[in-house]
């Protein structure tokens, strides 16, 4: 029996790797019925997926964790809008001693158990988790398949997640929406060439532009804009230190539509002009 508000708690002896991945859907998407003879682990990334498990609704949204056991039923309750995103992991852990806990029961076994797992939990990934299933999912598609590495990067993960609740259980998880801020800086370093604004990052992961803006400046320690902007000046360092392309080319490559503005800011947080910076760093050479 599936019950959401309970935990995972126990001795683990083995944890072998299965298979995992990050689902991405540009259109409406329903998950198909299933049972599952292993675990499987969703992390929301992005947009929010619905499910019906043993006749609970639930919702994975950016953060939340989600885990079901093996051979318990689950179905999707209705489309989860496009560009839905998140990441599975299915894995078994033979000849482990694990049993379900309420939340008072886990609460009080945080120093005694090696392993605590919710079955559900809002907002629950840290960036510690993320940065780990890119790790395993760039290990599956890169290492031939090496069993041990990867039953070990599943290993660490799972232990990871275990920590993250063990501190969430005890009060001193500080991380609230804390993970969409690690999507977010992570898509910036991806995307800080386009022409981007703030509306335009807040309206890509779902957020309302205040909310969004004010977790990232709690999290981060500067706006969202002066860190986009740092992301764009040091690229522009970098292309006037070791390339050709002129100051124009160079600012538009960088994100920058305007060269004056581009070289007032570049002024402002390098005190100096490009073209000055530029020959500092070919005195240098």
């Amino acid at each position: 029996m599936f019950a959401e508000e309970n935990y995972l708690v126990g001795t683990i002896n083995s944890l072998k790797f299965e298979l995992a991945g990050q689902f991405y859907s540009a259109i409406p998407w329903q998950h198909l019925p299933r049972i599952n003879h292993n675990y499987e682990l969703f992390i929301g990334i992005k947009e929010t997926l619905y499910l019906t498990i043993e006749d609970q609704h639930l919702t994975i949204a950016p953060g939340d964790v989600l885990l079901i056991p093996p051979g318990i039923h689950f179905s999707g309750q209705k489309d989860s809008p496009g560009g839905l995103s998140f990441y599975w992991l299915h894995f078994l852990a033979p000849h482990s001693e694990i049993t379900s806990q309420s939340i008072q029961e886990a609460r009080l076994l945080t120093t005694a158990q090696p392993i605590i797992w919710p079955l559900y939990t809002e907002n629950l990934a840290s960036t510690d988790e993320l940065i780990l299933f890119q790790q395993l999912i760039h290990s599956m598609k890169h290492s031939r398949w090496q069993t041990e590495l990867l039953d070990t990067f599943t290993k660490t993960l799972l232990l990871s997640l275990s920590a993250t609740t063990k501190q969430a259980l005890s009060g001193t998880h500080e991380s609230l929406d804390s993970p969409i801020i690690g999507f977010v800086s992570d898509w910036l370093q991806k995307n800080y060439a386009q022409p981007i604004t703030v509306q335009e990052v807040a309206n890509n992961f779902g957020y309302n532009k205040a909310y969004l803006s004010h977790l990232f400046s709690q999290k981060m320690g500067i706006t969202m804009t002066h860190y986009l902007q740092q992301l764009r000046i040091a690229q522009a360092k970098l292309l006037l230190a070791e390339s050709s392309q002129t100051i124009t080319e160079i600012s538009r490559a960088v994100g920058f539509q305007d060269e004056k503005y581009f070289s007032r800011l570049f002024k402002k947080l390098v005190a100096c002009s490009p073209s000055d910076y530029r020959k500092s760093t070919q005195n240098r050479k």
